[in-house]
């Protein structure tokens, strides 16, 4: 079939200008609705974060942040003297010496070309090495362990964290109860509902558009019989 140039600009003309006031109008409906949506959401997260910030500004989370410091330092300062003490002694020294001429051995090890020999050989002291790690992370722990006051500072630094978590905890959940909380996120889910159905008639009404001039292209083309 063959459409004359003059038909073509016909069909063009019926594809942009006929449909042209429905689709800007809904067009614009769903630009605004967008842009209604994406406001309405800036504000709930306005709200949110002043919500937080007068959340971490009050005495109760400015007290249980004070003891998580102070329960931090307090166990700091009773681990350092211990681990300097223990890291001085002969012990430690000739376990760390090992430690580090081994990392020297495997650091070499892995410059030269690879073979089975070579492979095995690394394995073996990387192996050794962590052996070595463990053992000193161990001599640590041991003598942390042997100190009661260390202990308590323990305790006392996750019983600090744990009531910083849970009043974090609760005031996540005292959120979606604040009104002004809720009055923004109900203009949110409304705007958004509005788009969804803005949205959906724009699509319609573009759908109904292309099946429309389709069938008049199709029709044009019977008329011109073919020349």
């Amino acid at each position: 079939m063959i459409i004359r140039r003059g038909a073509w600009l016909c069909v063009f003309l019926m594809v942009t200008a006929l449909p042209a006031v429905g689709r800007a109008a809904d067009s614009t409906d769903a630009r605004f609705a967008r842009a209604r949506y994406f406001n309405a959401r800036s504000e709930l997260n306005r709200i949110h974060i002043q919500l937080e910030r007068g959340f971490v500004q009050s005495p109760q989370w400015t007290a249980a942040r004070t003891d998580l410091i102070a329960a931090t330092t307090k166990l700091q300062s009773l681990r350092r003297p211990l681990i300097e003490d223990l890291r001085a002694s002969p012990a430690y020294q000739r376990l760390w010496q090992r430690k580090y001429t081994l990392e020297k051995q495997l650091e070499t090890a892995h410059t030269l070309p690879s073979t089975a020999a070579r492979d095995a050989e690394i394995y073996a002291l990387a192996n050794r090495l962590l052996d070595l790690r463990q053992s000193l992370t161990q001599l640590e722990a041991d003598a942390l362990a042997a100190e009661p006051a260390v202990d308590q500072a323990r305790q006392e630094l996750v019983a600090a964290n744990d009531q910083l978590q849970s009043l974090w905890d609760q005031h996540l959940r005292s959120i979606p109860a604040d009104p002004s909380w809720q009055r923004a996120h109900q203009r949110m889910e409304t705007a958004r509902a509005q788009w969804i159905d803005a949205a959906g008639r724009f699509q319609e009404i573009n759908d109904r558009d292309w099946d429309s001039n389709r069938q008049r292209l199709v029709s044009l083309g019977n008329l011109d019989g073919g020349r």
